[in-house]
C-alpha cells in the first residue's frame, strides 16, 4: 500500500506547521503533459529510455554534520540548488569530464574542497557529496512573489477523482494531469493551471524558462489550496519534448525542476530521456513545475 502525505509548509522552516492528510492507494502517478493532448493513450507515453549519465550527491554543513538544503552547486557550468534533504543532482548529462563546486555566500560559509573534476560515462552515477564550514548567518530566503496566471492563459480546471477511478485533468492549450488510483480510500481534488513565468520566481542561473509553467495544487475539504504537497513516493511528470524538434534534435541541456517555496529556489528533478524525445521526471512534491534551458540556447530559438 502506498501513503501519501500532504503537508502544509511555511516560509520560516524552524518555526514551520504542517497538516498531514493521509490517503492510501496502491498505485498513485501524476503525469504531466507539456505539448501532448489530453486524450493521448496512456501506452504512446511509454518507451525505453536512453542512457545518459549523472551527478548526485549531499551538500554537509560541516559545522552542524547536517545536510544542507537550499545551497547552490555549480555542476558542468550550471547551477542546482540541495533539496530539502540537502540533496543536488544534475543529470541527463553526456559522457565526460565535469566540475563541480559549491556555491556558498562567503558571509554565510567557506566551501572545504576546492571545485573538483568528476567523469560521468554513460549509463553511469556519479557520487560526490560537498562539505563547507559554516561562517554566519543564512541569508533568509527573498519572499515569494504572487503567482497570478496570465490573463491570456486557460483558466484553472478542478477535478475531484473518486476513489477507484482512472481519468484526465485537462489545463488548456494541449496540457493536462493525468491520475491513476488502484484503491483510494477518500477522494482528491486537484486544481491545475498554466502560470505566465513573468509572475514566478527566475530560475536558475544562467537558464531561461522555455513555454509557460504548470502548476498543480491539491485542495483541502474546504477547497482551499494546500501550500506544499509531499509524498511519500515519488510521482512521475511527464514532458513531451519541445514542440517543432525530432527526438534527436532535443536538447539534451533541458532542466526539469519543480519551485520549492521554502526553500525559495527552483531543485532540479530526476529525469530521464525516452525514445520518442519525450522526458520523464520524477518529484516527491507539487507545486511549479518548469523547463528551463541555458540563455545561450533558449535565445537561439532551441525552446518555444
Amino acid at each position: 500500500m502506498m501513503k501519501l502525505r500532504v503537508s502544509s509548509g511555511t516560509q520560516n522552516r524552524n518555526h514551520s506547521h504542517s497538516t498531514m492528510v493521509w490517503l492510501v492507494a496502491t498505485v498513485l502517478t501524476l503525469l504531466v503533459l507539456l505539448g501532448a493532448t489530453c486524450t493521448a493513450p496512456v501506452a504512446a507515453m511509454t518507451a525505453h529510455p536512453v542512457s545518459h549519465g549523472r551527478i548526485t550527491g549531499t551538500v554537509i554543513n560541516q559545522s552542524t554534520g547536517a545536510p544542507a538544503p537550499g545551497i547552490a552547486v555549480d555542476v558542468g557550468g550550471r547551477v542546482v540548488y540541495s533539496d530539502r534533504h540537502g540533496n543536488y543532482e544534475r543529470n541527463l548529462l553526456p559522457a565526460g569530464d565535469y566540475t563541480v563546486a559549491l556555491v556558498v555566500a562567503p558571509e554565510y560559509g567557506i566551501p572545504a574542497q576546492d571545485p573538483l573534476t568528476l567523469t560521468v560515462e554513460e549509463e553511469s552515477t556519479v557520487v560526490q557529496h560537498l562539505f563547507f564550514t559554516q561562517t554566519g548567518e543564512r541569508p533568509a530566503p527573498s519572499e515569494n512573489p504572487e503567482v497570478d496566471p496570465n490573463a491570456s492563459l486557460p483558466p484553472p480546471r478542478i477535478a475531484v477523482v473518486q476513489p477507484g477511478e482512472t481519468r484526465w485533468v485537462e489545463v488548456g492549450a494541449g496540457i493536462g494531469v493525468f491520475f491513476t488510483s488502484d484503491d483510494l480510500d477518500q477522494q482528491i481534488t486537484l486544481k491545475t493551471q498554466l502560470v505566465s513565468p513573468d509572475a514566478v520566481p527566475p530560475p536558475n542561473p544562467g537558464e531561461s524558462f522555455v513555454g509557460n509553467l504548470t502548476q498543480v495544487f491539491v485542495l483541502d475539504a474546504q477547497g482551499d489550496i494546500v501550500p506544499d504537497v509531499t509524498f511519500e513516493n515519488p510521482i512521475e511528470i511527464h514532458f513531451p519534448g519541445l514542440a517543432g524538434l525530432a527526438p534527436e534534435d532535443q536538447p539534451e541541456s533541458l532542466t526539469v525542476s519543480y519551485y520549492d517555496p521554502e526553500l525559495g529556489v527552483w531543485i532540479n528533478m530526476p529525469t530521464v530521456v525516452l525514445l520518442n524525445g519525450n522526458i520523464s521526471g520524477f518529484t516527491r512534491h507539487l507545486t511549479l513545475f518548469a523547463l528551463s534551458l541555458p540563455d545561450d540556447e533558449a535565445d537561439s530559438g532551441s525552446g518555444s
